[in-house]
């Protein structure tokens, strides 16, 4: 409202206008002091960390636009690695996205080896990031549950889910501690019991404690190295780009991808030998070191042998 002034006084003042509010534009870039930071690398994942845009300009960041890739001019190409990381009210470190709450954690006193439980669950951090990842790649049938075999052997086409986890005489103990219920198979729900352990292990040396804003980037390539940068995106626009100080960051190595079935070659058999081919599989970031090989005979009067008596050699 305005009133004019004269000499001998101000006169009354006019009628309120209506509301109006200052124009708003997109938010300041992410602090580039200290910037973007890798909290965590595992063999599929990369964890981010940054700090909050100073200046949202009048509207709310809702979401992060986040780019990654092998090659650092391929960050600024059409089609690149992108994805979106929404903004959330109260900042907590990603771990299973099911909409359901994880179940109590397994008591202290109810374990037969606290140790074992712990190595696992670092494992698991190192290796797939969170908990939702683990359980994807442990249900290969996606039937919501796991059996003892299954989880400890694998199946007969896969071979062990965790073959590269170093303390394999463990799996059994934890196993038994999930299966509250003795049913001799774990569902999500109870492999999520897992949860309160791995936020314990994030404490640790496979953690880090990061105040600002978290980030996984899922799906990588074990043994590879990314860049990587970020912007802010409110209801406005979008913020410049901001990228890691240290670049580029290296997920870890895990035991090589699945050989393709093996071709015979029938022009170089012999009476006493068959000869077969195959192409060696990605090492997953680490030399290749030998090749094992299991093979079963039979007589020409006897049935095939079956997958597993080929896994047993």
């Amino acid at each position: 409202k305005v009133a004019a002034r004269n000499d001998v006084g101000m006169g009354p003042w006019s009628i309120a206008s209506a509301l109006m509010d200052t124009d708003i534009k997109g938010p300041d870039p992410i602090p580039q002091d200290p910037g973007i930071e890798c909290l965590r690398s595992g063999c599929t994942t990369l964890t981010f960390g940054w700090q909050r845009s100073p200046c949202s300009w009048g509207a709310p960041v809702t979401h992060y636009l986040v780019r990654y890739a092998e090659i650092e001019e391929d960050l600024w190409k059409e089609g690149c690695n992108e994805l979106v990381h929404q903004e959330l009210d109260r900042e907590e470190w990603l771990g299973m996205m099911h909409p359901e709450p994880a179940p109590p954690g397994i008591k202290d006193e109810e374990l037969q080896d606290e140790e074992a439980i712990s190595l696992f669950a670092e494992y698991l951090l190192v290796r797939f990031g969170t908990l939702e990842e683990s359980w994807e790649w442990l249900d290969i049938n996606r039937s919501g549950e796991v059996a003892k075999v299954e989880f400890v052997e694998g199946d007969i086409d896969n071979g062990p889910p965790f073959a590269d986890f170093k303390n394999q005489e463990v799996l059994p103990k934890v196993f038994k501690m999930m299966d509250r219920d003795l049913r001799g198979k774990v569902s999500v729900v109870e492999f999520k019991q897992l949860l309160p352990y791995l936020e314990k292990t994030k404490k640790g040396s496979a953690g880090s404690k990061h105040n600002g804003v978290y980030c996984t980037v899922p799906g990588l390539t074990p043994g590879k190295s990314y860049y990587i940068v970020a912007r802010a995106v409110n209801k406005a626009g979008m913020s410049g780009w901001t990228r890691c100080l240290k670049e580029p960051h290296i997920t870890q190595p895990m035991s090589p991808a699945k050989i393709l079935p093996l071709q015979g070659v029938p022009e170089l058999r012999t009476l006493t030998s068959v000869t077969f081919r195959w192409e060696l599989p990605y090492s997953n970031g680490a030399p290749l070191n030998d090749i094992e090989l299991r093979y079963c005979s039979r007589d020409v009067e006897e049935p095939p042998p079956d997958r597993r008596a080929l896994r047993e050699g």
